[in-house]
């Protein structure tokens, strides 16, 4: 029989913070792939505590937020910053030839200009 005074959320929330890496493997394993485990996980009870209070809207279905890095991020910041460098070789050779193209044969046609850029 259950009273009012049984409590099975908290020993459930309580294992999920201290399991929370191994509960993301189990679960959600390409989630899990993308999280740096070497950075904090921050738990975020009172915001979201916050947000269910002014939401009003009945039964919650999650009541446990991480907050995570993820490797995807850094992994996208690094391969745009390296697209962004190789774009910027790309536009300043063909400003080289073309500035080269001008001052040994005069003014380049468009024609020409175009089939050179990239």
């Amino acid at each position: 029989m259950s009273t009012a005074h049984d409590d099975y959320d908290s020993p459930w929330k309580n294992a999920l913070e201290e399991y929370f890496e191994e509960f993301m493997q189990l679960f959600f394993p390409d989630t899990h792939a993308d999280i740096d485990w070497s950075r904090p996980i921050e738990f975020m009870d009172k915001e979201l505590q916050q947000v269910a209070l002014e939401a009003e809207v009945g039964r919650r279905y999650a009541d446990k937020l991480a907050k995570v890095e993820r490797f995807a991020m850094q992994k996208g910041e690094d391969k745009g910053r390296d697209e962004g460098l190789k774009e910027g070789q790309r536009e300043g050779a063909v400003r080289l030839l073309l500035h080269l193209l001008t001052h040994r044969f005069g003014e380049v046609p468009e024609m020409m200009q175009a089939r050179v850029q990239p």
